[in-house]
Parts: C-alpha cells; sequence; structure tokens
C-alpha cells in the first residue's frame, strides 16, 4: 500500500509538472510582442491590428519659376495613424505562469520525535554505607542508585537522555538502546554514572535536548536510606520507606511487619520465561550436552575403579565415616530419648527441623547482606532451610511410597552427616563468588531399601519427582509477585531442585545417576543434558551466547570445576590401579601332583 501511495504520488506531481510547462509555453506563444510590424499577417490573425489607411498619391510638382514651398500635401508624421495594435486582448498575466515552488508536495523536511512523557525519577539512595547494593561484593560509595519509573502503558527508548545533580555539574549521558517496559524500573548505580549522590543538592532527569524531565530536591539523610515516592511515579516523596530497587514503592518503615528485602536469590536466579534468546538457548543445550558427555566419561571410569577397590578405599575414607559415626551416636541417643517417652514422631521432627534451621542459616551466608539479627536474616534462614528441606525429602518419600506400594518396609530417618558438605559448598561458593550458590544437603535418608529392589527405576523416580516439586514452584512464582518473601522462596525450591537434580544425576558412586547411567547411557545423556542446560540458563550462563558465555565469571568457574572433577577422577583411578599393581601375587596352592 504505502509504494502505491507514492506511485500515486509521483504520478500526480508529474501531471502538474506538465500542466504548468504547457502554461508557461501557451503563454509565452500568445504574449504580443511590440517589435513586429502590425502588418504582419500571422500576427494580426493572432491579435487584431487597426486598419491603417492607404497614403495618397502625391502630386507632381510643376515647372514653376520659383517653386514654393506648399508642403501642404506632403503627410505630416503626425497624420499618420500608429501601426501599433490595439491591447483588445489582454495579455496573459506572470500570474498565470506557475510558479517553481513546491507548495503543494508534502514536506520532506523530518519532524522531531517527541520524548516519552512517562518517564519520572523515582526512588534514591544517595549514601550507601552498610549494604552491598550493586553485588559487586563491596560495600562503598559505588552502590548508591538511582531508579527511573515508567508510568505509561508502552516501553519507552530513554537513549541519550541524562543524569546529572544540577546545573554546570558532571553527567550522565544513558546509552544507546535503554528502554523501561511498561510501569517498569531501572536503576543506576554509582558505579556507572559516577555521579557524587551523597554531596548533592537535588538530582536532574534531563531530556537530549537538555531540558528537564523531572527534578527532585534531597533532603538530609542516614546510611542506606532512600527518598522514594509514596506511590511510584506519583506524590508525594518522602523519607522513612524500605529501599526497594527495581521494585514497588513504598512500605513505610515502621510499620513493616512482612516485609522482605532480601532480593540476592530473586536477582541471582533467572527463571525462564517466554523471551528466550534463542542463541543462548543453543550455547546451553550444546554445553549441556558437551559436559555430560565428559562427566559421563570420567566418572564411569573412576566408579569402575573404586569397586575393583572397594577395600582399599574404605580405608581412606575412614577419617570421614569417624565424623558420621560420632554425629549419628548423638543422634541415637535423642532416638533413644524420645522413645522412652513415646514420642518419636515428635523426635523426627525436631531432629528435622533443628537440622534444616543449621544448613538454612549456613546457606544463607551465600547472600552478602545477610545478617542473623534482622527480621529478613531470620526469614532468609527458614526460608533457605525448608526449601532444602522440601526438596531433599521429596527424593526420600517418592522412593518410600513407591517401596511401600511394593509391599516392603523402609524408613526415612535424619541424617547430620551432610553438614560438612553444607558448610564446603558454602565456603567454596563464598571464596570463588559464584552466584547465586551450590544449595546441597540433605538432612534425611532412606533406610532398609531391599537388595532386589535397590535398581535404576528407583532412581528415575526420585529423579523424576524432585524435577517436578522444581517445576511446580516455578509455575507458581506468578502467584507470589506482590509478596518478596514468598516469592524468594518459590525461587529458591525451584533453585535447589535444579542443583539437587544436577548434582545427583553425576554417574558417581552413592549418586542417582550412576544407576540410570548403567541402565542406559543414551537415556542418562539425555536426562543430564536436559538438567544441565535448565542449570546453566537459569544460574551460570543465563545471556551468553556462543564464545560470549563464557566471558560470564559464572561460566568460567564451572568450566574450572568440570576440569577439576575430569581431573579428580583421573587422579583416582591412577592412584587406585598403581595401588592393585603393587599388591603381591598371591602364592598358588601346591598341587598333589
Amino acid at each position: 500500500m504505502k509504494s502505491m501511495k507514492h506511485f500515486k504520488r509521483a504520478t500526480h506531481y508529474q501531471r502538474l509538472i506538465t500542466a504548468s510547462l504547457v502554461v508557461v509555453l501557451l503563454g509565452l506563444f500568445f504574449y504580443p510582442d511590440t517589435s513586429v510590424s502590425a502588418s504582419n499577417p500571422l500576427q494580426c490573425r493572432i491579435a487584431p491590428c487597426t486598419a491603417t489607411p492607404n497614403p495618397t498619391n502625391t502630386p507632381k510638382l510643376t515647372n514653376t519659376p520659383k517653386p514654393t514651398k506648399t508642403g501642404t500635401f506632403e503627410p505630416t508624421k503626425t497624420a499618420t495613424p500608429s501601426l501599433t495594435p490595439v491591447n483588445t486582448l489582454v495579455p496573459p498575466t506572470k500570474t498565470l505562469s506557475p510558479t517553481p515552488t513546491f507548495t503543494f508536495t508534502p514536506s520532506f523536511t523530518p519532524s522531531p520525535t517527541p520524548f516519552a512523557n512517562s518517564i519520572l525519577l523515582n526512588e534514591i539512595l544517595p549514601d550507601a554505607r552498610f549494604k552491598d547494593w550493586n553485588k559487586d561484593t563491596l560495600k562503598d560509595i559505588n552502590d548508591q542508585w538511582i531508579e527511573l519509573y515508567n508510568f505509561g502503558n508502552v516501553p519507552a527508548d530513554i537513549s541519550g537522555w541524562t543524569l546529572d545533580t544540577g546545573p554546570d555539574t558532571p553527567a550522565y549521558i544513558i546509552p544507546n538502546e535503554t528502554i523501561i517496559p511498561a510501569k517498569g524500573f531501572l536503576i543506576f548505580f554509582s558505579d556507572t554514572t559516577q555521579l557524587a549522590l551523597e554531596l548533592a543538592p537535588k538530582v536532574r532527569l534531563l531530556f537530549p535536548n537538555q531540558t528537564i524531565a523531572d527534578d527532585v530536591d534531597l533532603p538530609a539523610m542516614d546510611f542506606d536510606e532512600v527518598y522514594a515516592r509514596e506511590v511510584d511515579g506519583g506524590n508525594p516523596w518522602r523519607v522513612g520507606c524500605v529501599p526497594t530497587p527495581n521494585s514497588k514503592n513504598c512500605q513505610l518503615a515502621e510499620t513493616v511487619t512482612s516485609g522482605f528485602n532480601l532480593p540476592y536469590f530473586e536477582e541471582s536466579i533467572q527463571i525462564p520465561d517466554k523471551t528466550l534468546d534463542i542463541r543462548v538457548v543453543g550455547t546451553n543445550i550444546f554445553l549441556g550436552i558437551l559436559l555430560a558427555i565428559a562427566v559421563g566419561f570420567f566418572s564411569n571410569l573412576v566408579n569402575n575403579a573404586i569397586e575393583s577397590h572397594e577395600e582399599h578405599v574404605a580405608r581412606l575414607l575412614r577419617p570421614i565415616k569417624w565424623i558420621g559415626r560420632f554425629t549419628s551416636r548423638i543422634g541415637d541417643w535423642f532416638n533413644n530419648l524420645m522413645k522412652a517417652s513415646r514420642l518419636s514422631w515428635l523426635g523426627f521432627v525436631i531432629k528435622l527441623s533443628a537440622i534444616l534451621l543449621i544448613e538454612g542459616f549456613i546457606l544463607a551466608f551465600l547472600d552478602p547482606n545477610f545478617t542473623l539479627l534482622t527480621g529478613d536474616g531470620i526469614m532468609l534462614v527458614i526460608a533457605l532451610g525448608f526449601s532444602v528441606g522440601l526438596i531433599a525429602l521429596t527424593d526420600d518419600i517418592a522412593t518410600h511410597l513407591y517401596l511401600r506400594l511394593r509391599g516392603h518396609k523402609t524408613h526415612v530417618r535424619v541424617h547430620s552427616g551432610n553438614f560438612l558438605l553444607v558448610i564446603i559448598s558454602t565456603f567454596i561458593s563464598r571464596v570463588t563468588g559464584f552466584v547465586p550458590g551450590v544449595m546441597l544437603g540433605s538432612p534425611a535418608g532412606i533406610e532398609d531399601i531391599p537388595e532386589d529392589q535397590n535398581g535404576p527405576h528407583l532412581d528415575i523416580i526420585a529423579v523424576i519427582a524432585t524435577a517436578l516439586v522444581g517445576a511446580l514452584a516455578w509455575w507458581l512464582l506468578p502467584m507470589a509477585s506482590y509478596d518478596p518473601w514468598l516469592k524468594t522462596l518459590l525461587v529458591l525450591v525451584f533453585a535447589t531442585g535444579v542443583q539437587t537434580v544436577f548434582f545427583e544425576m553425576i554417574p558417581f558412586t552413592y549418586l542417582r545417576g550412576k544407576g540410570i547411567y548403567k541402565m542406559s547411557r543414551v537415556l542418562w545423556v539425555l536426562m543430564f543434558g536436559s538438567i544441565t542446560a535448565i542449570f546453566l540458563q537459569t544460574m551460570v550462563n543465563p545471556h551468553g551466547a556462543y564464545l560470549s558465555a563464557f566471558e560470564s565469571k559464572n561460566m568460567l568457574l564451572l568450566t574450572l570445576a568440570t576440569l577439576a572433577y575430569c581431573l579428580l577422577c583421573a587422579f583416582i583411578w591412577l592412584i587406585l590401579t598403581r595401588a592393585e599393581s603393587k599388591v603381591p601375587a598371591q602364592p598358588q596352592p601346591a598341587s598333589d601332583d
């Protein structure tokens, strides 16, 4: 349609120009030329000429002795009528000739694009001190921030806009392709803007033409305190709101009873949605399969070596088993105490709750902003303990119910031996800077499994049950968008489920993946590759495509961890193989012959 309109418009212009030229030529052709004699028959045909009388014959002079000057018969110039034709035809005026203007055509001058009028300053934290707001592991002035809000119903492009702290002050120009979604927020930290907000009397937001879009004067405030609109995009501004970067304003600190302001896990874990970049997803699927092949090969190598040298491995693991026996004695003492009081079920609940709280407390240190002696800190410990316990018990309860349906008696008992694993994984996560961190630690385990029932089908059931609980948490997330703590809890259940399935699928001794790997390597590769891709997409590489994926610190850490695991497996295989070669050959019994 657009091209047809252009064609019609061009044809219209051509007609106008052609008509203009014809009018000009006709005007020139009809305009009288006074330099041409009226006797010209062609001219008189065009413009009527006046009839000129024929000149009379002058009489011949007589031969008089004295010729007299009788020039009465000589025609005078005044008696001769003018040969100029009478202007009975009004000549065409110049106004009939079209002027070479294009006033009838649409203007081709591009009109200036109006700037979005739905962007406002919304919340400002000008003096950061005790919290790592920008998640760079440091608590400094770079954690100051300015929040913008788009109260419109369509996304707004703010490329080229400016943030500053007043006239003739340093300014930050917002980069190209910066878009704020409808009803969305955008945070600018001081490590990016380089604005000294702690000394600023005001903050301004300027259009690209340097006119003011919004500005606000800053009052005196304490450390980590915000100046915020009570309603997003509305008035008035006030001090005393709980800081809510990239989320809804504004809960007053003195009235908060169930608020939660530790968004570390919620911001660090990328929940899958419909806007996934196919290049990133394809990269993570490829890396997941590649990781599965490498881990599967080296795990199988070391598993074969361990199974061939069980006694030697048991001697090497004797110190670790001593720690397990020590914690088991404490647990047995408590169990006997509960049995004597006929409260075995209560003993199970108390032990499980205590272990979950301790594990939640340890895992809470993954959040750099965690402080125990606060309401948010306690709520985070509860969320972590509950998520780890729910995922761990899902594995055991699914196995327990399956065996019960087949007529076998099994028991789920609390085990505290995984404290060491939780401490080590949390410590390594903090030291290396892996975000959001490794969340492992099963507080319970199933016992008395019949040997003939301990097969790969049991491992598949446990893995699928755990994955379903994680998927359920992801599905429920939109329903918790207005409750920060519940949203964090569901995010943690999802993340713990993904990580648990990922680590359980490693085909190593005592893990679920070993049985599935032995049953079908193809099935194992598909399952492990899929969960690895999800793990990469949500917690390791949510944005990197192709080679840019390895620019992420998380991706580099996972790559190094995978190489370390493969080298460790190769080292264990080498040690056990060398130990076997050093065992002296047993003497053969003498023959009766």
